[in-house]
């Protein structure tokens, strides 16, 4: 060959930057320094949430991230074990249970793994962030405070509002009562003086 092997050929230069050439021929190629990586905590801004979704970023792995994953991938499993359309020889009864029995203590075993990753995560920014977790936990016991005391009022007013009706009610029937008998009076004396005049 007229050419070194460690030489690019002609035809190489030429094409060097062509579509056609394959992307790793390309890159070994390049004298251009590869592009430096960061970490999704360099980037990761925590008072701007709006950092948190960015797509760019990848995220730390974590035991939360991998409880989240756990719990989608039971989840599809779920999704695909759930059909309408069977094989023309359709399964078993004990096989239809013990694979819903399977996917199903894995489902809730995964729901269980994040709801104690979520108290853990929750537990430990309490712990690095005192004051703002006694301020929301006071916020959180004025909120509920306030609710208790607009319950106990609505119960005060639908109780009066009851004992109210009830005791019109209790008034109002002996009155009625004896209006009836007093008209029942009435008739019967009419009654009685038409017979004589008759």
């Amino acid at each position: 060959s007229r050419f070194h092997p460690d030489m690019a050929s002609p035809l190489d230069q030429v094409h060097k930057d062509s579509p056609g050439m394959p992307q790793l021929k390309h890159l070994m190629m390049m004298d251009e320094d590869p592009v430096a990586t960061t970490s999704g905590a360099d980037e990761f801004n925590p008072d701007d949430p709006e950092s948190f979704f960015n797509e760019e970023i990848p995220l730390e792995p974590s035991a939360l991230g991998d409880a989240v994953d756990s719990l989608l991938l039971n989840w599809s499993q779920i999704i695909s074990n759930t059909g309408t359309k069977y094989p023309s020889v359709p399964p078993s009864i004990d096989h239809v249970k013990e694979v819903a029995a399977i996917v199903v203590q894995g489902f809730r075993d995964a729901c269980a793994d994040l709801n104690a990753e979520f108290a853990k995560v929750a537990l430990e920014w309490e712990l690095e962030n005192g004051e703002a977790a006694e301020d929301e936990r006071v916020a959180a016991l004025k909120g509920s405070i306030s609710r208790q005391v607009t319950l106990l009022a609505r119960a005060q007013a639908t109780l009066d509002l009851r004992t109210e009706d009830y005791f019109c009610s209790s008034i109002d029937a002996p009155a009625g009562s004896a209006a009836a008998a007093a008209a029942a009076a009435a008739a019967a004396s009419r009654a009685a003086s038409t017979q004589r005049a008759e």
